[in-house]
């Protein structure tokens, strides 16, 4: 009879560490995909209350990165800028609006403008060729300049 008492017992056991470690699986997975998801979630800015760094054009931005990229760098990057240019492309993908700003200098580098997604009828109405102001978070210069969660500037009342 001892021998049938310790067998059962050994099983039993064996079967609350399964269920033990399977309970904290599940709890490590839940936390996991909570923080996840939590990072995942796309960061709503109100970039239309950012204070403005500086206000340039797409001439002078890029020129600044081509002449001296250390001090472009620590002039633009991770900082809130205007941005006036004149409209070379619209795109459309992934339901995100990109707008390109050409240069008149520098043919070969833009300005790549991630445009946040708003219902702006102004938005709507913008074509190539079209003069524009766009307020955004300055990300850096590779062969072109790269700015996300942008804005337009309504410049009608300056």
């Amino acid at each position: 009879m001892e021998i049938f008492n310790r067998t059962v017992f050994k099983a039993i056991m064996r079967n609350k560490a399964y269920v033990t470690i399977f309970i904290m699986a599940l709890m490590v997975l839940a936390v996991s995909g909570y923080v996840y998801l939590k990072f995942q979630e796309p960061s709503v800015m109100d970039i239309a209350n950012y204070h403005t760094e500086d206000k340039v054009t797409v001439d002078e931005l890029i020129s600044m990165f081509i002449k001296d990229k250390r001090l472009a760098n620590s002039a633009y990057v991770e900082k809130t800028i205007e941005v006036k240019g004149i409209i070379k492309e619209i795109n459309y993908l992934n339901k995100r609006q990109t707008i390109l700003l050409s240069s008149q200098q520098f043919a070969e580098s833009f300005v790549i403008c991630d445009m946040l997604p708003t219902k702006n009828k102004k938005m709507e109405s913008l074509a190539i060729g079209d003069s524009i102001v766009v307020k955004g978070i300055c990300k850096g210069f590779l062969s072109d300049v790269v700015m996300l969660n942008c804005i337009s500037i309504d410049t009608t009342s300056e």
